[in-house]
């Protein structure tokens, strides 16, 4: 039997693979199949990315052409990172993160099967996707270099990428991101700060609102609620309405005055909403 300081760790460790399930998404582990489902995935994570598409020669008669039903994860993988673009370098990490993920997960469960009913054992594995489907034909060596890709997204302000940088990285790799190592500490500092400057909605939240335990369900409710922490969240909605092509949220600052003056809330929600306008643009 192990003790029980060692199934808290684990459980720490568990705590973050369902957060990385979430930020990633297992839909996107199954759309990068083809490059329209692909597009669907940047913008649903909030990555606008805009994919060249060659010009059709209108003057010839086009034919219809099969197209494959799926497309090789390792040549999508290859592709993606010798462009040298800081947001293919996301989507490939995340090619590669999804199969590690995926496999961590399944081990994570495997080896805690105390901490869950049988019912929820089998609920837990059978609704993980599948390993060959996530990982498809990726090789050993191109899951290995996946850390180089989100950290190149991460201090480029990628958006998204800083949530999985931290959420599913460390110094010791995949699930690995409670550490006190010095290093991985000021690369994870780094990478806050340029989310920061491009406005990305998950850097904004973590900076702030998560500091006071406030989530974007329950700001109003957040006591206290300070200033800083209500212009941040302000920016993070507002940049993550514009990174999906939705409404900028309108808001109230009369929601605010149980912790604020009238104006110093409305002084809060301007300056979240100018963080936005005056924001990086991500590359």
């Amino acid at each position: 039997m192990k003790p029980r300081s060692e199934k808290k760790s684990r459980r720490a460790r568990i705590g973050p693979a369902i957060v990385a399930l979430v930020v990633l998404g297992a839909g996107a582990a199954l759309t990068l199949h083809s490059r329209s489902t692909l597009e669907a995935d940047e913008i649903k994570s909030g990555v606008n990315t805009v994919i060249s598409r060659e010009p059709r020669d209108t003057s010839v008669v086009a034919v219809a052409m099969p197209v494959p039903a799926v497309i090789s994860k390792s040549a999508e993988f290859d592709r993606l990172a010798k462009t040298g673009n800081p947001t293919d370098a996301l989507l490939a990490y995340r090619i590669a993160a999804n199969c590690e993920t995926a496999q961590a997960w399944r081990t994570s469960i495997g080896q805690s099967p105390n901490d869950l009913s049988p019912q929820q054992f089998e609920k837990s594995i059978a609704s993980l996707p599948k390993v060959e489907d996530v990982c498809g034909d990726l090789t050993p060596a191109q899951r290995a270099s996946r850390q180089q890709y989100i950290v190149k997204a991460g201090l480029a302000g990628v958006h998204g990428a800083f949530l999985n940088l931290t959420t599913l990285e460390g110094p010791k790799g995949m699930l690995h991101s409670f550490s006190d190592d010095a290093r991985w500490r000021a690369l994870e500092q780094e990478a806050m700060e340029a989310g920061l400057k491009t406005a990305d909605p998950g850097t904004l939240l973590g900076r702030e609102s998560f500091l006071y335990n406030c989530t974007e369900q329950d700001m109003t409710k957040c006591k206290p609620a300070p200033a800083g922490g209500l212009t941040l969240w302000v920016a993070s909605e507002t940049a993550r309405a514009i990174d999906q092509g939705k409404l900028v949220p309108v808001f109230d600052p009369n929601l605010y005055t149980g912790t604020l003056s009238l104006e110093e809330a409305k002084n809060a929600i301007a300056d979240g909403q100018a963080l936005v306008a005056t924001a990086q643009r991500q590359p």
